[in-house]
């Protein structure tokens, strides 16, 4: 989604929410886990969910798409659940979906936890 760039005050001066939220995820998951393919697989979430490259600089996430799907996400995370175990999904958004069908019903039919961080 496109997060707006409006800078507000944190305890390192002024930033962006994008960059708030990138070192957020960047201080709860360690990089040896958000690197490592066998742990974590990444996605980013916009018009449609599209896999984010393991070892790729998490602050190279692009924040420009139109509206935010996240059923697609879920869906995203079912077909992934096929070829791999999945233990929980954490999801770092906002929480509001502009487009696609509401995320709840395919959400709760992972049978996985998900962590949703705002």
């Amino acid at each position: 989604m496109s997060l707006s760039e409006k800078g507000f005050a944190s305890g390192a001066g002024i930033e962006s929410r994008s960059d708030a939220m990138l070192k957020s995820i960047q201080a709860v998951i360690t990089n040896n886990v958000l690197h490592d393919a066998n742990k974590t697989k990444l996605f980013t979430v916009g018009d449609h969910t599209i896999p984010f490259p393991n070892g790729t600089p998490i602050d190279s996430v692009r924040r420009t798409a139109g509206s935010t799907d996240l059923s697609s996400a879920f869906r995203a995370m079912r077909d992934l659940r096929k070829t791999s175990n999945t233990e929980a999904i954490i999801l770092y958004s906002d929480g509001a979906f502009t487009t696609g069908e509401n995320p709840v019903y395919p959400a709760q039919e992972l049978g996985v936890p998900v962590y949703a961080v705002g």
